[in-house]
């Protein structure tokens, strides 16, 4: 039994000492390692290490490290960063002067071509647009390039006036004993136009629809009695023209028109005597409508106008009667021949509803 528990005593003893000699050799090694760590590679710096090279970048003031392996650590590390700093500063220096320049001119070169190609692309749908535009204002703009042909309405206001119808009431044989006064009036004028044109030339025709009126005072002093006479015819009015431009847009035209006089009241009669007088002046109106007829009447005619883009036209027109347009028939109530004539000046707005 204690020859038993000997050697278990013993073995004790032999397993610390090999635990003791493990342990020695452990340490010294890993001093040994950390020796070779601290020579060879750079420790890991403390968070103290950290906060004094961080001042002493921002103040460049060099302050004491607390031991000597800080020291030699820090000098270690300001070396590895000079070389570090030399090796980045000559790398970027190569590729500024060799790689940089062949960048940017192949950049520039691609945004070149990309602005080559946009504007190639571009440039053929503004010259077609720009072709439309061009043909589409030249379809309704007058040229001196090519013929045309338009047609429209037209409507205004003329003022017309029917010459020597006194001569016609009265002989003045004797030495009149009263005043004649004769006075023209506004009227409408509504009607059709169509002209063709080539180059400067221009041929027009048009039909319409207007009054020729005039009234006349007669006044005799003597008796005081007034009496007025209105004559209104309604006209078909026609005309053939030639104009000429002057420019694409303003013409002068000259020609001919006939006016044609159709059914109307012609002639009234009115008087400023008493009701009992009124089956008198109805007997007169009636001579006067029996005697006096009217005519279809030749009318040279002269004309300015302008023409808008836009198809609207304005014309200034005057008309000269030189035929007779009211003819005296045979009667026995003292009405005379004379020659008359009419004068018609009218404005007028038209408008191109069909152009080609």
């Amino acid at each position: 039994m204690e020859n038993n528990e000997n050697k278990q005593k013993k073995k004790r003893l032999l397993a610390l000492l090999l635990l003791l000699l493990a342990l020695l050799i452990g340490g010294g090694l890993l001093w040994k390692c950390n020796r070779s760590e601290g020579e060879g590679s750079l420790p890991t710096p403390s968070p103290v290490e950290k906060e004094l090279e961080h001042e002493e970048q921002t103040t460049n003031t060099p302050r004491p490290l607390p031991n000597t392996r800080q020291t030699a650590y820090a000098q270690r590390k300001r070396e590895r960063k000079v070389v570090v700093e030399q090796e980045v500063q000559e790398e970027p220096s190569v590729q500024v002067v060799e790689e940089v320049p062949v960048k940017k001119e192949i950049e520039k070169t691609i945004v070149k071509e990309e602005r080559k190609a946009v504007e190639e692309e571009e440039e053929p749908d503004i010259e077609q647009e720009e072709e439309i535009a061009v043909d589409t204002a030249k379809a309704f703009r007058p040229s001196f390039k090519k013929s045309h042909f338009r047609f429209g309405p037209r409507l205004g206001i003329g003022y017309t006036s029917i010459t020597r119808l006194g001569g016609i009431l009265e002989s003045y044989s004797v030495r009149p004993n009263f005043d004649m006064i004769e006075k023209g009036h506004l009227v409408p004028r509504i009607g059709l136009f169509g002209e063709w044109r080539y180059k400067r030339i221009g041929v027009e025709l048009g039909a319409d629809y207007t009054m020729f009126n005039t009234t006349l005072k007669k006044t005799t002093p003597l008796t005081g009695l007034v009496e007025s006479y209105k004559f209104r015819y309604d006209i078909l009015y026609t005309q053939l023209l030639g104009n000429v431009y002057l420019t694409p847009y303003m013409y002068m035209g000259a020609g001919v028109s006939v006016a044609f006089p159709f059914v109307s009241r012609n002639i009234d009669y009115t008087t400023n005597r008493n009701n009992f007088y009124q089956q008198v002046d109805a007997l007169t109106r009636q001579h006067l409508r029996s005697s006096l007829d009217r005519k279809v009447q030749f009318m040279p005619t002269i004309k300015a106008g302008y023409q808008f883009v836009n198809g609207l036209e304005l014309s200034l027109e005057y008309s000269y009667g030189i035929s007779d347009f009211i003819e005296t028939l045979a009667n026995d109530y003292g009405y005379n021949e004379r020659h008359n004539n009419t004068h018609f000046v009218s404005f007028t707005v038209g408008y191109d509803i069909f152009r080609y």
